[in-house]
């Protein structure tokens, strides 16, 4: 399991669009996000560079 910290999530829709695109990366088996942390937790091994850069594009700010 990986975490990763996600800034700019606000609401459930937030929630559900980082869920939906990390999702689709290559060796994510399952995310859990928390809004009130802004944490993130990736089971499987994606490419960290990959699941910062999909995050990125949809406007959030993240890090490992």
């Amino acid at each position: 399991m990986s975490t990763i910290q996600v800034k700019g999530m606000t609401c459930g829709g937030c929630v559900r669009t980082v869920e939906r695109i990390l999702s689709k990366v290559e060796g994510v088996e399952a995310v859990r996000v928390d809004l009130a942390s802004g944490r993130v937790e990736i089971d499987g091994k994606p490419s960290m560079e990959e699941v910062v850069r999909v995050i990125s594009n949809a406007g959030y700010e993240a890090s490992a």
